[in-house]
């Protein structure tokens, strides 16, 4: 079984490395590995967070079941996609296609969507390049800091502990509710994912992490312990405040419950 499933990631590492190309951010260059979609004739690459900071753990735990220094080499190049400043469009877009710019918005205290301004997305109706979304912070939280396990490049908790700071200050409601990228409406899912990225901070920098942050997920963890018991599939685990998200696509609402699930198992770890 293990030979098959080493065999078995050595086939999707090929495929993502044909895929593979080389950017230029001023002086650095590192190996980005592109959506493999693009949003029109003018961006081969729509350089969306959530899908890429998935694939950048994909990297890590590749790495961890073949145990080649080559793979980890790709995650920690990748990872410069997510640490490196986000730049305006007419700046950052390059002639080949590709953003030559990072993600991370410092004046937002975030990673963007994207660093399109395409709009009508899923779920939410902003710009990519305005502000964040749950569906972001909590992969590349999940990349980065399973990475600082390899490399004890202080970005990899800097940035998630930020990122963890504006979940709450930007999308948290007074009661503890989460909201998708902002308080837009409360979902169990975005709560869920507010609990368990800020638990990906904590169990690295321990007691360290700043108190605010952890009252704060506890009453996120508070309010989803509630509205679970109330929750069913028909209401799409949402409480409707400023109907400024959108059950469209529904794919979205299902990973939304799963993300809440997830929050839900591992939040009375916040009481230890």
């Amino acid at each position: 079984m293990i030979w098959r499933l080493k065999k078995n990631v050595y086939k999707i590492i090929e495929i993502a490395r044909k895929r593979k190309v080389e950017i230029k951010i001023n002086n650095l260059t590192y190996s980005h590995f592109p959506c493999g979609y693009g949003l029109g004739d003018y961006c081969k690459d729509a350089g969306w967070t959530n899908d890429l900071g998935i694939f950048g753990s994909g990297l890590v735990y590749a790495h961890e079941v073949i145990k080649d220094e080559s793979i980890l080499n790709d995650a920690i190049s990748f990872s410069e996609y997510f640490c490196q400043p986000y730049n305006d469009k007419k700046i950052s877009l390059g002639k080949d296609g590709y953003w030559h710019c990072g993600t991370w918005r410092g004046d937002i205290g975030c990673w963007v969507i994207g660093p399109d301004d395409y709009k009508g997305f899923e779920s939410v109706d902003v710009a990519g390049n305005e502000t964040s979304w749950i569906f972001s912070t909590y992969p590349c939280i999940d990349y980065l800091t399973h990475l600082y396990e390899y490399k004890k490049d202080e970005r990899y908790i800097d940035l998630p502990l930020k990122a963890v700071e504006w979940t709450f200050r930007e999308c948290q409601f007074e009661d503890g509710g989460v909201g998708i990228c902002g308080r837009d409406d409360k979902w169990v899912g975005a709560t869920g994912c507010a609990v368990f990225q800020t638990l990906k901070v904590k169990r690295i920098i321990g007691e360290k992490f700043p108190e605010i942050l952890l009252e704060k997920a506890k009453k996120s963890y508070k309010y989803l312990c509630e509205k679970l018991e109330d929750t069913k599939i028909e209401n799409y685990g949402v409480c409707w405040v400023n109907h400024k998200t959108s059950i469209d696509p529904l794919v979205n609402v299902g990973w939304l419950f799963l993300l809440a699930l997830r929050g839900y198992i591992e939040g009375e770890e916040l009481y230890q």
